[in-house]
């Protein structure tokens, strides 16, 4: 059925995350995943420990 998700991450975009419909259109445009959201990310282990959000890229399941 269609609308079917995977809610696992897919990818993400190393750098700050201001606006979900920039997100969005990232992801679709570089991955052609669905949809991008916002979320904090824990700085250890990251480069860019300086921005406090990151854009995760989540795509539909294919089967």
């Amino acid at each position: 059925a269609e609308g079917t998700y995977c809610w696992k991450k897919s990818d993400k975009w190393n750098g700050p995350c201001q606006y979900s419909y920039k997100c969005s259109h990232h992801c679709k445009h570089f991955y052609g995943a669905k949809y991008g959201i916002c979320k904090k990310y824990k700085p250890w282990g990251h480069k860019y420990y300086w921005a406090k959000y990151a854009c995760y890229c989540y795509s539909p399941c294919h089967y």
